[in-house]
């Protein structure tokens, strides 16, 4: 496996694959920019994903993006495409990331993340102008799970409903708006903004309590393993 932390835009790389089920379809491209981040089907935000002009179709997912001494430095995963064919613009997984998840699923069986352990809304100007927030964007906090980074962390949740657009809302919870003085606008920003934590490290949130602005060390915890009863 190559190290995919020393790319450079426009290195030469090759994808295989078995492409519209042809197999051991070999093709040539170059890195086309680092560090993209994509959005799933799901809706999820996968970041420090390499974009590649190498041809990419349906049936590639899952084989090598090679370097030009053969060693693997991704995983391609995706496509951008608009009448579902390749159109140079396709996406593979680092092997930085691929390596950490694969190490964690040999060690513990599991991939080991930080759980957050909070609900809310993500603020848009409407919901800042409605309710007087004080910032523009952010995570509105509605609750916190016991035992969670963000309740370990002192993150506060809502105390009190509103009625807003005819919605039911929980209001008066901490507003998060940068984690490691890296903005976030949604939950699935902050979400992003842990990914590459792992259980045991701790991250630096800054919030709003009410119009005080503060910072918070959070603990960075694994969520507890559910445990099955037969």
């Amino acid at each position: 496996m190559g190290d995919s932390t020393t790319l450079k835009v426009g290195q030469k790389v090759l994808a295989l694959g078995n492409p519209l089920r042809l197999q051991n379809t070999l093709t040539v491209g170059i890195i086309s920019s680092l560090g993209r981040t994509i959005q799933t089907e799901s809706g999820e935000l996968v970041d420090n994903i390499i974009q590649t002009d190498a041809a990419i179709n349906p049936g590639n997912s899952g084989g090598p993006l090679l370097n030009a001494a053969g060693e693997m430095i991704g995983i391609n995963t995706s496509i951008f495409t608009i009448g579902g064919g390749n159109i140079g613009i396709g996406f593979a997984v680092p092997a930085s990331t691929i390596r950490r998840v694969v190490d964690d699923l040999i060690r513990y069986g599991r991939v080991l993340r930080p759980w957050l352990g909070i609900s809310g809304y993500t603020i848009t100007e409407d919901l800042a102008s409605a309710l007087n927030l004080p910032v523009r964007r952010g995570i509105l906090v509605a609750q916190v799970q016991k035992g969670s980074c963000a309740d370990q962390a002192g993150i506060q949740g809502a105390t009190e409903m509103a009625v807003l657009y005819n919605e039911r809302i929980l209001i008066g919870g901490d507003i998060i708006t940068d984690v490691d003085g890296k903005p976030v606008s949604s939950r699935e920003e902050l979400r992003l903004a842990l990914e590459g934590k792992r259980p045991g490290e701790t991250a630096r949130v800054t919030l709003y309590r009410g119009r005080n602005k503060m910072e918070k060390t959070m603990p960075l915890v694994e969520r507890p393993q559910r445990s099955f009863r037969f």
